[in-house]
């Protein structure tokens, strides 16, 4: 999962074109993005770290600042793999899952008749059917035929907002109006 931002510059005096404004819009890009990236990290939820890289880990969310011709994209993504599926959860996350998700659907079982296994206090799914007895035996373990979901937390599109309405500061620290088109 990804948010791009676009930036269109123009120097504010003509003294700063060349590689010198170029530099100057690079560099005002990337301390938006670096503020993008920490306000993403600090609103992240919480639940073993990996995403806002809590508890001494490397945080899942990176930004990426490219140059293209005359525009400058910053890249704000957030990949945090499901140890146990190998999947992004990150995305459903941000998204949210079932009717609060993109298929808008309850969450159900693959199997017809089959039930939905997860543990309560939020650790990750044990690997061994002997693991898996020891959650149930302490009461870790809750079943149900379906859910609905998991409400979207847009922590990735909240930190962009949060770290381009530093922007203009930053922008004008360098000398250079710009335009912002979010895709």
């Amino acid at each position: 999962m990804a948010g791009t931002v676009r930036i269109k510059a123009t120097p504010k005096n003509i003294d700063t074109a060349g590689k010198d404004f170029a530099r100057a819009c690079f560099e005002a890009t990337s301390s938006c993005m670096e503020s993008s990236q920490q306000e993403a990290e600090r609103r992240a939820p919480y639940r073993t770290g990996r995403l806002s890289g809590e508890n001494g880990g490397e945080s899942s969310i990176h930004y990426d600042v490219s140059k293209g011709g005359n525009i400058i994209t910053g890249t704000l993504s957030a990949t945090s793999l499901n140890p146990t599926t190998g999947e992004n959860y990150a995305q459903w996350l941000s998204e949210g899952t079932g009717i609060y998700g993109p298929h808008g659907k309850r969450i159900t079982p693959k199997k017809p008749g089959g039930l939905l296994v997860w543990l309560i206090d939020g650790s990750p799914n044990p690997t061994t059917p002997a693991a898996w007895k020891d959650e149930r035996e302490a009461g870790n373990v809750a079943y149900a035929k379906s859910t609905k979901g998991m409400e979207p937390n847009p922590f990735m599109e909240e930190g962009l907002e949060v770290g381009w309405e530093k922007a203009p500061a930053i922008f004008d620290s360098k000398a250079v109006e710009f335009n912002k088109v979010t895709t």
